[in-house]
């Protein structure tokens, strides 16, 4: 999302950590399939929060 480089060795919950987006939040109908999902921070992520 944010265009920088993603570690992938960080502790899950560090804020620059890998984590799984939703582009449409599951929430909000959509599905949990490799064209709906894309890597990003956990703080880009938590960021984002649950807006397509």
């Amino acid at each position: 999302m944010c265009g920088e480089f993603i570690e992938l060795d960080l502790p899950a919950r560090d804020s620059l950590a890998f984590s799984i987006d939703h582009i449409i939040p599951l929430s909000k109908g959509g599905d949990d399939i490799f064209s709906n999902v894309r890597a990003t921070h956990y703080s880009c992520n938590s960021r984002r929060g649950n807006r397509e």
